[in-house]
């Protein structure tokens, strides 16, 4: 392997001790050509925990560590000619340009384009497909789609561990040794009970330490709500994102829902239309107190005008990239293609 490895894990697997699992484990980083470091005892008196890499040996410093958080000790290891550097997680979206300017060149695009050729189509659907595309085009050229770099590492900086704490934990590997060194002694037990008591209440401590430490982080954030949601995402791991391409094409999914409907009615598949024409008649006339009588009336571009104002400022885009607030930009150069399309 021309690549380096490090891993590192509670292998639940005693390399001490003579056994298949033991064999077989060590055969498997053998065939890797990798090897462990460890090989002192990480609980009791069982060597569970190690790291396993391919880095020559002779680079290596790795010795056991007793951190007073768990009934596992910790491995702790050295690499030499190695940059363990923090690894920012760089990606990319896409952004469309919408500045004033861009806006504005859109309009102009769009105030100098030729609609008469949308009466020349002989349904609305082409001729909407035909309308659609003129502004799309326009869109794209004007109002043109880049592409940034994000970062997405962006862990807050939360000092949790006191001067007080470094003090306790001193405190903690004191009571252990006495606890170590007492092993077959009358001793041994009281002393054993002694370290966890303490031991207990360091971990309770580094708890409380850190409570008062992302308090403080929220209150003095800008944003106290996002801050509470990093401080989360930092403590469930959730920091990693998994940018993966989605293999469903558009009309596949819109096909899907276009002709679902028609599996929907299987039972009433042999009723007549005019029985359908029946069924709305009755349903309308029953509605319909006043017997008021349903009249068609042409849009007015007043009308369209009204109807895009009244809607929000919202960025949200649709599939070819337009928003309220694009629509909005636009719609006094547009009104009068589009009133004639939905008339």
């Amino acid at each position: 392997m021309n690549s380096r490895y490090v891993i590192a894990a509670d292998f639940n697997i005693n390399i001490r001790t003579k056994s298949h699992d033991t064999e077989a484990f060590l055969n498997l980083l053998r065939s890797f050509d990798m090897y462990w470091l460890n090989e002192e005892p990480t609980r009791g008196e069982a060597c569970l925990d190690n790291i396993v890499t391919n880095i020559d040996r002779y680079k290596t410093d790795c010795r056991v560590l007793e951190p007073h958080l768990s009934d596992h000790a910790g491995v702790y290891a050295q690499f030499q000619e190695i940059n363990m550097q923090k690894l920012r997680n760089i990606s990319t979206k896409s952004i469309r340009e919408l500045t004033p300017g861009a806006l504005s060149d859109f309009r102009n695009k769009l105030k100098h384009t030729n609609w008469m050729q949308l009466g020349k189509f002989m349904n609305v659907e082409q001729a909407f497909d035909h309308f659609n595309l003129l502004v799309t085009n326009s869109f794209n050229e004007c109002c043109r789609i880049k592409e940034i770099k994000t970062s997405t590492y962006k862990r807050p900086s939360v000092k949790w561990y006191t001067p007080e704490l470094k003090k306790f934990k001193v405190f903690v590997t004191t009571f252990h040794d006495r606890y170590t060194n007492s092993k077959g002694t009358p001793n041994e037990i009281s002393l054993k009970k002694e370290y966890l008591d303490v031991k207990r209440a360091y971990k309770n401590k580094i708890d409380y330490c850190k409570k008062v430490a992302n308090e403080d982080y929220i209150i003095k954030s800008s944003n106290k709500c996002k801050a509470a949601w990093n401080l989360i995402k930092t403590e469930s791991n959730k920091w990693r994102t998994v940018n993966q391409e989605v293999l469903l094409d558009s009309n596949t999914f819109n096909n899907y829902f276009v002709n679902v409907v028609s599996g929907l009615n299987l039972a009433n598949k042999n009723l007549s239309d005019s029985h359908v024409i029946e069924l709305v008649n009755n349903f309308v006339w029953d509605k319909n107190i006043d017997r008021a009588i349903l009249k068609w009336q042409r849009i007015k571009e007043s009308d369209v005008i009204e109807c895009v104002a009244s809607l929000s400022s919202s960025r949200s885009e649709d599939y070819f990239g337009f928003s309220n607030k694009v629509m909005k930009e636009i719609i006094y150069v547009i009104v009068e293609p589009l009133t004639f399309l939905f008339n």
